[in-house]
C-alpha cells in the first residue's frame, strides 16, 4: 500500500526538485519504493528501521555530522517537537540553494509543519497524495534555531520524541514499585528506552543490569540516567538476539510502532524474554490492562501471575 514514502519521491518525479546523490542526507530514513534515491546518505536512530536500511544497501547511521549538505530529505515521526527540531536541522545543514524536502501523512500534523516552516522561509512547493504532503524549501538566509525541548516532570535526562519525556509513564512507575525483593543476579531491562527501569533498579541494590533498546538517541539518555549499568546494547529484540542468559528480566515492551497498536510487538519482547531465561529465571513485566499478554505469557513460561492492577496497567511475573 502507498504512503508517505511514496508521496516523498513525486517532486522528483515530477522534476520540480533536483534529484537526490550521496551529497543528501535524509533524517528518519526508511527505505523508499524501489530503493530509490538509495545513494542519498541516511540518519535513523531506531535500529529496526536501521537494519531495514542496512538490508536495502543505503548508507545509515544512527547520528549524523550533518555538514556542509546539497540538499535534506525529512520523513515525519509521530512527535511535533521532534518534527520541529528535524526541520530545523534539516535546514542548518543544507548548504544556500539547497533543498529541504518535508513529508508526512496527515496523522503527523504536517500540514501545522508547513505552516511552522513558512514563518520562517518561503515554501517553494507542495504536493499532495497518498494521505501525505510533500512540501520543500530553497535554503536562503541563516540558520533557524533548534525548538526548545518541552519542560519536563522529573529529573532525568530525556529529548523530544523519546517515550514518555516529559512525564513518568505510570505503567513504568507501578513496575518498579514491585522492585523490591523481586530482582535477582543478572538482570535485563528489554526496551529500556532512557533508563527510568534501570535506574530504579539500580536505586534497589541491583548490581549487574543490561540495557536493550531499539532507540538510539534513548539509549544515549539512559547512559546518563542509569549510569552504573554494565552495559548498553542498541538492539532491536523483535529480530537480534540479546547476550543471556539472565536470571530477571524487566521490562514495559512497546505495543507500537506507528500510532495503531500492535500487540504482536509485546508478544515478540515476551518470546524473546522466556528465550533468554534459564528454567527458573523470572520476568517482571508491566502493560496495559486491554492488551491480551496472558495467554502469550502462557505460552512461554511455566507460571505466571498478575502482582498489581491500577491506573489501567498490570504487573505480570512469570517463572520460566
Amino acid at each position: 500500500m502507498a504512503d508517505a514514502r511514496d508521496t516523498l519521491l513525486l517532486p522528483f518525479a515530477q522534476g520540480l526538485v533536483p534529484e537526490p546523490d550521496k551529497d543528501w542526507l535524509f533524517f528518519e530514513a526508511r527505505p523508499l519504493p524501489g530503493n530509490a534515491l538509495s545513494e542519498v546518505q541516511c540518519e535513523q536512530g531506531h535500529r529496526g528501521f536501521h537494519l531495514a536500511l542496512q538490508d536495502a544497501g543505503y548508507d545509515t547511521a544512527p547520528q549524523r555530522d550533518a555538514g556542509d549538505r546539497a540538499g535534506t530529505l525529512v520523513l515525519a515521526n509521530r512527535n511535533r517537537i521532534a518534527n520541529e527540531r528535524n526541520l530545523a536541522r534539516a535546514w542548518n545543514a543544507t548548504r544556500e540553494g539547497g533543498h529541504v524536502v518535508f513529508v508526512g501523512d496527515t496523522n503527523s500534523s504536517v500540514k501545522a509543519l508547513r505552516k511552522w516552516a513558512g514563518q520562517r522561509a518561503q515554501v517553494s512547493g507542495s504536493l499532495s497524495k497518498h494521505h501525505a504532503v510533500v512540501f520543500w524549501l530553497v535554503k536562503e538566509g541563516g540558520q533557524w534555531p533548534l525548538p526548545e525541548a518541552p519542560v519536563v516532570k522529573h529529573e532525568f535526562h530525556v529529548a523530544p520524541g523519546m517515550f514518555s519525556a516529559r512525564d513518568i509513564d505510570k505503567g513504568s512507575a507501578l513496575l518498579a514499585e514491585q522492585f523490591p525483593g523481586k530482582l535477582h543476579g543478572r538482570v535485563a531491562d528489554f526496551g529500556a528506552g532512557w533508563g527510568y527501569l534501570s535506574a530504579k533498579a539500580l536505586d534497589v541494590g541491583v548490581t549487574d543490569i543490561s540495557l536493550y533498546e531499539a532507540d538510539h538517541a534513548a539509549l544515549e539518555a539512559a547512559k546518563i540516567n542509569a549510569p552504573q549499568a554494565a552495559d548498553y546494547h542498541w538492539c532491536d529484540l523483535t529480530r537480534e538476539a540479546p547476550r543471556g542468559p539472565f536470571d530477571t528480566i524487566i521490562m514495559n515492551p512497546p505495543f507500537h510502532t506507528g500510532r495503531a497498536a500492535e500487540p504482536a510487538l509485546g508478544a515478540a519482547f515476551i518470546e524473546a524474554a522466556s528465550k533468554a531465561l534459564p528454567q527458573g529465571g523470572r520476568l517482571l513485566m508491566v502493560a496495559n490492562t486491554r492488551l491480551p499478554y496472558e495467554a502469550v505469557v502462557t505460552q512461554h513460561f511455566r507460571r505466571f501471575s498478575a502482582l498489581v492492577e491500577r491506573d489501567g496497567f498490570k504487573v505480570l511475573e512469570a517463572v520460566r
